[in-house]
């Protein structure tokens, strides 16, 4: 527990006091891990659902089980202990041999293909690679022959929409009912993104275990669990810890994930959130939004400016108002004189270019209509691995998220 991990793969558990018992060592230290229950015993599996309750997320520890239980029964296992992961909203790993043959060989075996295909139209969180990674031989090689095969199942329309309707007298049930509606709403118009604030990840859980075909981008303030929703099917999350308004949270996000190429012009999205936004752990709102070309533009020259304020005009202090919103970016809080522009309507975009090509004509190259990224996102199995280095560094956490663990 001195290590600064953010799961902790619980073995040979038996009933669900197993789990309860390193959960409460781990509260007594006041400390984030999560537990993964690790099913190898028979004894886990009569009782499989008071474990998947108590724990944070399940293993299907294949090795194990398959000596612990007759050999046969390990396929219909895995794919009802995916089952109970997604009802309960928990993260599910399926671990051990997926390609083994590739320890020592360059390419897997086709029983090896299927056995990960097999996992992903489940509806597995993750597919995970042990000796493979560790000690084989190619390790880069492995890596690249399940992302291929994840990236052609997930064109399979039925590993979506696995739809789980809140259950009334829950202490969550609005949130679990925003969540809900949220993905069904998603499926039905064809959004590109649901996006909400969390601060314990339950949002991102609950909304990942729908299995929407749109993308899922989580903004938290808790640090904590930045790299912990990197095992959450389809999650990216970012670090945000502004607190204004509802309102204005919704348009700063919208204008990042513009900037950044995660949405583009034409293109819906979801905003999930609590009013007020100081509750935390209450979603209770959702919006259904499209980006337009003023939004596009906007968030373009708000990039610009935070990339080069002195090429942008003869003082080394800029700031452009664009439809009369005046929003300062904090980076430029503490400087002194602003160069303000407040403009009426989306038809001055005009007069902003002017004012950016008597200043610099090389500001145009910053501002474009179109943004790179794909429509479908990336790969939502998530793909682990074991390092043989233990020392490899972890990625900066702001503003950072990882299809890979």
């Amino acid at each position: 527990m001195s290590e600064k991990v953010e799961w902790i793969g619980l073995s040979f558990v038996r009933r669900a006091s197993d789990v309860r018992f390193l959960k409460k060592k781990i509260a007594k230290k006041n400390l984030p891990h999560k537990v993964i229950a690790k099913i190898e015993k028979p004894e886990a599996l009569a009782c499989i659902d008071e474990i998947v309750q108590v724990c944070d997320g399940i293993m299907v520890a294949r090795g194990d089980l398959g000596v612990e239980i007759p050999y046969q029964n390990v396929p219909l296992t895995q794919k009802m202990l995916i089952n109970k992961g997604i009802q309960y909203a928990k993260p599910v790993i399926v671990a051990t041999q997926m390609m083994e043959s590739m320890i020592t060989q360059m390419t897997p075996t086709r029983a090896e293909v299927n056995d990960v295909a097999n996992a992903v139209l489940d509806g597995a969180d993750a597919v995970m690679l042990s000796g493979e990674t560790s000690v084989g031989n190619y390790p880069v090689e492995v890596i690249n022959a399940m992302s291929k095969i994840i990236k052609e199942m997930e064109l399979d329309e039925k590993i979506y929409s696995k739809e789980q309707p809140a259950q009334k007298n829950q202490e969550r049930f609005i949130s679990d009912s925003i969540c809900y509606n949220a993905c069904r709403l998603a499926q039905r118009v064809e959004v590109d993104a649901i996006i909400t604030m969390s601060f314990s990840g339950y949002t991102a859980y609950k909304i990942a275990s729908q299995r929407p075909r749109a993308g899922i981008y989580i903004f938290t303030s808790n640090r904590k669990i930045l790299t912990q929703l990197n095992l959450v099917w389809g999650v990216r999350a970012f670090y945000y810890n502004k607190q204004i308004s509802t309102d204005h949270t919704i348009s700063d996000i919208k204008d990042f994930m513009i900037s950044e190429g995660y949405l583009k012009t034409g293109d819906l999205f979801i905003n999930i959130a609590s009013i007020p936004l100081e509750d935390l752990g209450s979603s209770n709102m959702l919006k259904l939004s499209q980006v337009d070309l003023s939004d596009k533009i906007y968030a373009s020259l708000l990039t610009a400016i935070l990339i080069a304020p002195p090429i942008l005009c003869p003082t080394d202090k800029y700031h452009l108002s664009f439809l009369g919103l005046g929003l300062i970016p904090d980076e430029l809080q503490s400087k002194t004189s602003f160069l303000c522009v407040p403009l009426s309507s989306p038809l001055d975009i005009k007069l902003i270019l002017l004012l950016l090509i008597d200043f610099s004509a090389l500001i145009i190259e910053w501002l474009p209509l179109t943004f790179p990224g794909s429509k479908s996102g990336p790969i939502k199995t998530k793909s682990l691995y074991i390092n043989s280095f233990l020392q490899t560094p972890y990625p900066s956490s702001k503003n950072f998220s990882s299809d890979s663990l």
